[in-house]
């Protein structure tokens, strides 16, 4: 007997699934700013994802921040930035795809 593994990926460009550094740029103070992104599932298979993050920052909010992304579509993720002081903030994100 020959064991035979193997296992579908989200997108074959791993560096196309999300942007590797995302810059809002200059924003004024309390007025929110809004980046759209599409993740994509090239393959018939349904994959969960996640993001995670050890230091979030509450000028911040993505969302959704969790759910499935069916076989051969795509989901639309939000990043808002609302600032509420004057100074530059940072926050890092893991997304984990299952």
């Amino acid at each position: 007997m020959i064991p035979i593994i193997a296992f579908p990926v989200i997108n074959m460009e791993k560096d196309k699934i999300f942007p590797n550094f995302v810059d809002f740029g200059l924003c004024l103070l309390n007025q929110r700013k809004t980046h759209k992104y599409e993740i994509i599932s090239r393959f018939p298979v349904n994959f969960k994802y996640e993001f995670i993050s050890e230091n979030p920052h509450p000028y911040f909010k993505i969302y959704p921040m969790k759910g499935i992304i069916q076989g051969q579509s795509s989901i639309e993720v939000w990043i808002d930035y609302l600032p509420l002081k004057a100074k530059t903030v940072s926050m890092e994100l893991w997304l984990h795809i299952d």
